[in-house]
């Protein structure tokens, strides 16, 4: 049997993930106001925060799967999708708001947009069969691309763990 967290464990490790969440955001706004003599024009702490908050992330999806005793392949992919596109939307709506109509950026196509929802954008699926058009950056917010690789790992652990737990039941 696992362990519970404690209140307190659980407190700070999502302190700890908020921490590098807010980081990851800080250094994407900085990017473009960084002087290019600061750190080679890079912000550094930023890719270390991008690998703090999935290793922790990793860790309490890993911790949730083996603790709950009845918990299914379908449960964990609505856990994992409430979690992603609850933001994710409004973040694609923001961006439009800001990068197309305020910027005045061009406008995503309807294949942009169904790319991006299918989280396929700067994955190898997009280009893995011949004839697909590439899926563009969404009116210039580059960093949606991260969130795509956030899901696919969700997906392939989900994959991995539920089918690894069904065959020791056989």
């Amino acid at each position: 049997m696992i362990k519970s967290l404690t209140a307190g464990q659980s407190t700070m490790l999502n302190a700890m993930r908020a921490l590098a969440a807010f980081s990851v955001l800080l250094g994407h706004a900085l990017v473009g106001v960084v002087p290019i003599s600061w750190f080679d024009g890079r912000v550094p702490f930023q890719s270390l925060a991008v690998v703090v908050f999935f290793w922790l992330s990793g860790f309490l999806i890993a911790y949730q799967c083996l603790s709950k005793a009845e918990y299914s392949f379908g449960e964990y992919m609505i856990d994992r999708f409430s979690r992603i596109y609850v933001l994710y939307v409004p973040a694609l709506i923001i961006s439009y708001l800001i990068f197309v109509v305020v910027l005045g950026r061009v406008s995503p196509t309807s294949w942009d947009v169904v790319g991006h929802l299918l989280q396929l954008q700067h994955t190898p699926f997009s280009r893995m069969i011949e004839g697909i058009p590439p899926i563009k950056t969404f009116g210039g917010n580059s960093v949606l691309w991260t969130i795509a690789i956030e899901w696919w790992l969700y997906v392939f652990f989900g994959i991995a763990f539920f089918w690894q737990s069904m065959s020791k039941v056989e």
